[in-house]
């Protein structure tokens, strides 16, 4: 549904109709992202337990989806050319990099320090104007104890290599979100 807001009303200028079946699906705030023609979007899960990437557009409302191969999405990002997802296995991040038209293009593997964790959790990815990533990661190494929990800040190149990882030191939740703020400061959410 197309609306438009004017002041105190708000009136429906166009409705669109979900293909069949869809009318469980629904969308991540934080998972949209936008450029002129499209809205980029993650589904929720479908009846078929699958996870899907739309790209709505602007004009007509109409639906282009792909299927995300992995269980789930935990981050979309979108870079202004392509749009990145991400899911974690056991120690090990996969990257799946799609072009504005929803074709499959890579995938890109974090394999952080070597396996040794036994979970990877990502919150948040931020691509940057110069091609590099901010990837806001929990991490948890075996053997740690119940509800221990790394929070990185891991600055990635356009391979996905981590070029710097920045430890905050913070062991007892997990940082939930983060922004740019200026060309380098960021302002970080913690949930603890």
């Amino acid at each position: 549904m197309l609306t438009d807001l004017d002041g105190d009303t708000m009136t429906v200028i166009e409705k669109h109709e979900k293909p069949k079946g869809d009318s469980g699906l629904w969308y991540y705030s934080e998972k949209i992202f936008e450029d002129p023609e499209n809205w980029y979007v993650k589904t929720s899960t479908d009846n078929n337990m699958g996870v899907w990437i739309e790209a709505i557009s602007k004009s007509d409302l109409s639906v282009k989806r792909t299927k995300f191969s992995g269980i789930d999405i935990n981050v979309l990002a979108f870079d202004g050319d392509q749009i990145i997802a991400s899911n974690n296995k056991m120690n090990e991040l996969c990257f799946e990099i799609y072009d504005k038209d929803l074709n499959h293009l890579e995938t890109k593997t974090l394999n952080y320090r070597n396996g040794e964790a036994r979970i990877m959790l990502e919150t948040k990815l931020l691509p940057t104007e110069d091609g590099r990533y901010y990837l806001l990661l929990g991490f948890i190494p075996e053997g740690s104890d119940y509800a221990y929990n790394e929070n990185h800040l891991l600055e990635l190149d356009q391979d996905f290599n981590v070029v710097r990882d920045l430890d905050f030191g913070l062991y007892d939740g997990s940082l939930s979100s983060f922004c740019i703020v200026g060309s380098m400061s960021f302002s970080l959410v913690f949930d603890s």
